[in-house]
């Protein structure tokens, strides 16, 4: 499978949900009833109201979520690998963004003294800079490190897909880019 029938097929995907996601996500309001003379009914909302699942709300509203780009290098070991950057704008004081993501390709921890992500985890990035007492939203950004046995950097450069599998914030480009070292 080539990473351009990938990318169509997840870019098929998502055009698919973000086409049913507000039918899935409308509030459904019963018909009113009549009243009796003497009774008190409950009030009835005027509109149904709905929440986009593409607009999260809750601590992390308004923060965004993009993925940048996996360079792709060979270790000195014999394996290929690539780091791919992730990153949360927006996050405000205190807060965690979670950001979920996947490979396409099947990967391995080397032993070495790396923290390595495996094929589908999950990165946290929390705004909590040591010393800011401003309490602002900031801008975080994190990096997955991913390894190949058996693949050439021109190979992964080639087959790799990281894209999200999900967060609690807006993305705004679910998949990363594959550039070489």
């Amino acid at each position: 499978m080539t990473r351009n029938s990938v990318l169509a097929g997840l870019a098929a995907t998502v055009a698919a949900l973000a086409i049913t996601a507000p039918a899935q996500a409308q509030e459904v309001i019963p018909p009113s009833q009549p009243s009796t003379p003497g009774t008190i009914s409950p009030a009835q909302p005027s509109t149904p109201g709905t929440i986009s699942p593409a607009q999260p709300t809750g601590p992390t509203a308004g923060a965004t979520v993009k993925f940048g780009d996996c360079i792709v290098a060979r270790s000195s070991h014999g394996y290929t690998y690539a780091v791919c950057s992730i990153e949360a704008s927006n996050i405000p004081y205190g807060q965690t963004i979670d950001v979920g993501y996947a490979s396409n390709l099947k990967t391995f921890r080397p032993h070495t003294n790396v923290k390595w992500g495996s094929q589908r985890g999950t990165l946290k990035l929390t705004n909590e800079l040591p010393g800011d007492t401003s309490g602002q939203p900031a801008t975080m950004i994190g990096r997955v490190k991913l390894a190949f046995k058996g693949k050439t950097p021109a190979q992964v450069r080639k087959e790799l897909v990281v894209g999200s599998t999900g967060s609690n914030a807006s993305l705004l480009q679910p998949i990363a880019t594959t550039v070489g070292a």
